[in-house]
């Protein structure tokens, strides 16, 4: 089973691979806040071989050319690109139902149930120490109401 950020970086290496087939990138990608995913390759591609090489006259126009071969993708739903040439993605809702979906129907059902085998560790929680020096107050209590909740 593949990662979601595997598949990302896939799609965004054939998207690459299409608007500009004579350059040989490897999609950088990241998380992005205006986003769930984001990649800068329009920019640095723009950078490395300049428009003569790709055929473009900005970063912007490279980032669309990516985003062109990023329509047929189902994997995204929001998709945009930046005048610096970022070209960001949502992750689409239905995609990730369907998958989970999949996911489900192909596990075995003891699979499904089965929770991993952990070893039981210990644990030592110091929840209650005042400073005998000092005058007790309310944070005393709360801590060792806290510990002894956990406890």
């Amino acid at each position: 089973m593949q990662t979601l950020n595997s598949q990302v970086k896939a799609a965004f290496r054939r998207a690459v691979s299409a608007a500009f087939p004579s350059v040989d990138h490897t999609p950088i990608i990241s998380s992005s806040k205006f986003g769930d995913f984001q990649c800068n390759s329009a920019m640095v591609l723009f950078k490395q071989s300049g428009k003569d090489a790709l055929g473009v006259s900005s970063p912007k126009e490279a980032g669309e050319k990516i985003l062109e071969n990023l329509k047929n993708e189902k994997l995204f739903s929001n998709m945009q690109s930046s005048p610096q040439g970022f070209v960001t993605v949502d992750i689409s809702p239905q995609w990730i139902a369907e998958d989970v979906e999949n996911h489900i129907l192909t596990q075995k059902e003891e699979d499904c149930l089965k929770l991993p085998d952990k070893p039981k560790l210990k644990v030592l929680v110091d929840f209650s120490s005042p400073n005998v020096a000092k005058e007790m107050h309310v944070g005393h209590l709360r801590s060792t109401i806290i510990g002894e909740s956990i406890c």
